[in-house]
């Protein structure tokens, strides 16, 4: 191909990018020097000029030089010639020549421009639907230009043009009195169910912004031992409040920030929240009584934890050695121990007697009916549940609300 070939190619390329919207096929060039059609209306001259406009910006900044490799160009043609517009788009960008990031992108942009103009002129037609079934549904052009506070030579010319892009009948025409076709009948189901299903859409949407959304971090253990139970009353008395509950609170990269209000286990201060307390929970030693079965000196010698296996939380919140340091006994004297770093699954690996568990006072169920015993007195104070928010976050009115319901319940 010779180079005159060649560039008369890529001009026909960059046409179609710059004016792909417009759908033209046309060369650039001869798009800004072809002479306007007099006979058209004063907006439609208005419109064209526009367009020239727009398309002599563009030429300016679109690369002189594409270095498109020799074999695309007669495809790269024959689609220009098509008019295929956004498939030339997609075949420059995607073909393996060398192109700057700078070009790539204002091919992503006419891609999205010619697709967004194809999609509108597919879907011109969606207010004429919206008329049709106001008409559908009242069989009558009088009534559905009352519904529309339109007039009804307005409506009878939707319907038509409708009646046109479609090229079906939908109406039947009769003296005062219109009926719907077999083809009208099948749309105006589709069309009636479709708009049904928007207003249901948008009515939920807009309701549930009324509604003042809460989030709360909690853990799944807290949660299912305690919060959930007095939550449902909270939920049910409070319906114009939707609540969310997270449960990442005691992952590594917490944020107290990220969330409305959180509920944690600790020992305060935390650096950058304000804190209330809401149970205070010291941390006692628990089993299965199932476990001390043949080992009845425990109770009286804590260094005998070395003969059982201890279930650990994760190391950076583990309490273990700390109630052992309390209780007189050297960690290196503990042989056998498991990270069980799910609460929920380290209670339950304490109740089938898989060893011996740091608790708090939530499982005072469990104590009570005897599935689990405390085998030492010995507990480590100050800890507990507080409620934590930003500092720097004034509490919602939400939040507040939440929060003095929440303390009434400790």
């Amino acid at each position: 191909m010779g180079p005159e070939r060649e560039h008369e190619a890529c001009a026909n390329t960059r046409a179609i990018l710059m004016v792909g919207v417009n759908y033209t096929v046309e060369p650039l060039q001869d798009r800004l020097t072809k002479p306007l059609n007099r006979t058209t209306t004063d907006r439609s001259l208005a419109s064209e000029r526009k367009k020239k406009s727009l398309c002599a910006s563009l030429y300016q900044r679109w690369p002189e030089h594409p270095n498109f490799p020799p074999q695309i160009i007669p495809k790269l043609k024959e689609d220009c010639l098509h008019g295929t517009v956004v498939h030339t788009l997609k075949c420059v960008r995607d073909t393996n020549h060398k192109l700057s990031i700078k070009s790539c992108q204002s091919i992503d942009k006419s891609i999205n421009l010619a697709h967004s103009a194809w999609m509108f002129k597919k879907y011109r037609y969606l207010n004429s639907l919206r008329v049709f079934e106001v008409a559908a549904r009242n069989l009558s052009f009088t009534k559905a230009a009352e519904e529309l506070y339109m007039s009804q030579g307005a409506v009878s010319y939707q319907i038509r043009e409708l009646e046109t892009r479609l090229s079906l009948k939908l109406f039947r025409r009769e003296i005062r009195q219109v009926s719907l076709t077999d083809a009208g009948e099948r749309l105006y189901k589709v069309t009636r169910r479709a708009l049904i299903d928007i207003d249901s859409e948008i009515t939920a949407l807009t309701s549930s912004q009324d509604m003042a959304t809460l989030t709360i971090a909690a853990s799944t253990y807290f949660t299912t031992r305690w919060l959930s139970k007095p939550l449902t009353q909270f939920l049910n008395t409070h319906p114009d409040m939707a609540l969310q509950l997270q449960h990442s609170v005691n992952t590594p990269d917490f944020k107290v920030g990220k969330y409305d209000l959180a509920i944690r286990w600790g020992k305060p201060p935390w650096k950058g929240v304000i804190s209330r307390e809401l149970m205070p929970m010291p941390m006692m030693p628990v089993c299965s009584p199932d476990l001390l079965k043949g080992h009845n000196t425990l109770q009286n010698h804590p260094i005998s934890l070395a003969s059982f296996t201890l279930l650990r939380d994760q190391e950076n919140v583990d309490l273990w050695p700390d109630w052992l340091r309390k209780a007189g006994v050297p960690e290196e004297a503990i042989i056998h121990s498991r990270v069980i770093a799910d609460p929920v699954v380290r209670t339950q690996a304490a109740l089938d007697g898989q060893g011996i568990m740091l608790a708090d006072g939530l499982v005072d169920a469990e104590l009570e009916n005897g599935s689990l015993i405390t085998p030492f007195d010995i507990n480590l104070e100050g800890y507990g549940y507080h409620v934590l928010w930003d500092e720097t976050v004034e509490l919602s009115p939400a939040s507040v609300q939440f929060l003095g319901w929440l303390m009434t319940q400790a």
